[in-house]
């Protein structure tokens, strides 16, 4: 399903209309498991809530899209939500490390239990 997503926004951004060159077109994605060890604090529980067990990893997916004129990146956290104070800090990080304006780094959450 990941891989479907990614497909489709390549294509329709190759496809979109006054993208530069499109030989030019370029895009990369990873992952990277996130996962809390066992023990940590749970949010979206009772306040002395800790995980116990681990039913699968929280992951972290990034994807790259250069059309020859922009870059624009994407982090997808398998996380119930981020607060505006690390928002801030991962966009500046990430846009200066990659040397992009912070606007071009976009940042979600899409955790949920339902599978």
């Amino acid at each position: 399903m990941k891989r479907m997503m990614l497909f489709w926004m390549l294509g329709l951004a190759a496809c979109a209309g006054g993208a530069a060159d499109r030989s030019a077109f370029r895009a990369a994605w990873t992952e990277e498991v996130i996962s809390c060890p066992i023990g940590t604090p749970l949010a979206g529980y009772n306040a002395n809530d800790v995980s116990v067990a681990k039913a699968d990893d929280l992951m972290l997916c990034a994807c790259g899209i250069d059309d020859g004129k922009n870059r624009v990146f994407i982090l997808v956290f398998d996380l119930l939500g981020i607060d505006a104070f690390n928002i801030v800090s991962m966009r500046a990080s990430v846009a200066k490390t990659l040397g992009v304006p912070e606007a071009n780094v976009l940042l979600t959450c899409t955790h949920n239990h339902l599978g």
